[in-house]
């Protein structure tokens, strides 16, 4: 197996993704599974490649019946076919690509700056993080409700007065979220993904797990889609969405907790003694570094910043 596939030809040619899609292989085709649960950005294009296989799937076609046929006649064949499924790829691809332009359009949002508010037909809201980007579908109706997100975002979904309860989906690169009405946060990166229910009930679900959450529910999920499911207090990923920071009596071991997770700030602490330290405090503008330059005044310590994270000595 290569470790550079990114076309759908790279898939087509390669002897054992063949094996794979024909079910010739049984360790052929673990491996496979296992390299499409690693590189669930490529799902698309080998799904292409395992059509246009399948295509030329007959006996006539992938299979050399005649047991006397050369070595050379065996080369030329498997070239003859190689070429076909080239020649034929051009006009699949395209005829495919207009095939799902036809049937889906969408709206898409980029969050440019801090915050982007997004309010949806329905009255349901999101609220991007910068950085993060949105898909919306087009038109949207009672029926389709569905979204596509990369990065962070927190949704707030409306309930439907509908007796169908018709779902709102938010897709992910690890899976699907359905859900009827709540309020969740989504951490969506290339090397995890965490979702965190404030309210309401969800369903996360992918090809090979579903999970229910309830409020305060944590799933996390790497990249290797290992899921970890736990009970966390949810205020700590929420934060960066207020207009300013608030603290009532708050430990210090607390506040890093919110720090690390809603900023991704890793912060450590020189001294134990500072652990378990109140602090109440406002600061009236969302900025997590004047917080730290309050605790610092507070408890007369320095902030000293490091590669990847900061201490508080």
């Amino acid at each position: 197996m290569k470790k550079d596939y990114t076309t759908v030809e790279d898939f087509a040619a390669d002897e054992s993704f063949q094996n794979y899609c024909l079910h010739k292989s049984s360790k052929e085709s673990d491996t496979w599974i296992k390299y499409s649960k690693k590189n669930l950005e490529k799902k698309g294009i080998m799904e292409e490649a395992k059509s246009m296989i399948l295509l030329f799937s007959s006996p006539e076609a992938l299979v050399v019946q005649s047991t006397s046929v050369s070595t050379n006649h065996r080369k030329y064949w498997a070239a003859g076919i190689f070429i076909l499924l080239t020649a034929v790829l051009g006009s699949y691809m395209l005829w495919q690509q207009k095939k799902v332009e036809s049937t889906i359009a969408y709206v898409t949002y980029r969050a440019l700056q801090e915050q982007e508010f997004i309010s949806l037909p329905d009255q349901s809201t999101i609220q991007l993080r910068e950085g993060a980007t949105l898909r919306v579908s087009e038109p949207w109706t009672a029926n389709q409700r569905e979204v596509w997100l990369e990065g962070e975002a927190f949704f707030d979904i409306m309930k439907t007065n509908n007796k169908k309860k018709e779902k709102f989906t938010v897709h992910l690169s690890s899976g699907d979220i359905a859900v009827l009405g709540t309020s969740f946060l989504v951490k969506e990166s290339p090397e995890k993904t965490k979702i965190i229910l404030v309210e309401g009930s969800i369903k996360f679900t992918n090809d090979d797990e579903n999970f229910l959450l309830q409020p305060d529910d944590v799933l996390s999920i790497d990249k290797e889609m290992s899921y970890i499911k736990h009970k966390q207090d949810v205020a700590e990923y929420t934060t960066w969405k207020e207009s300013n920071l608030t603290f009532k009596s708050k430990s210090i071991d607390d506040i890093l907790s919110v720090l690390k997770n809603s900023y991704g700030l890793i912060v450590k602490l020189g001294s134990k003694k500072l652990k378990n330290r109140k602090i109440t405090t406002s600061i009236a503008k969302n900025d997590p570094q004047l917080l730290l330059q309050a605790i610092a005044e507070i408890y007369n310590v320095e902030i000293i910043k490091k590669e990847g994270f900061i201490i508080l000595k």
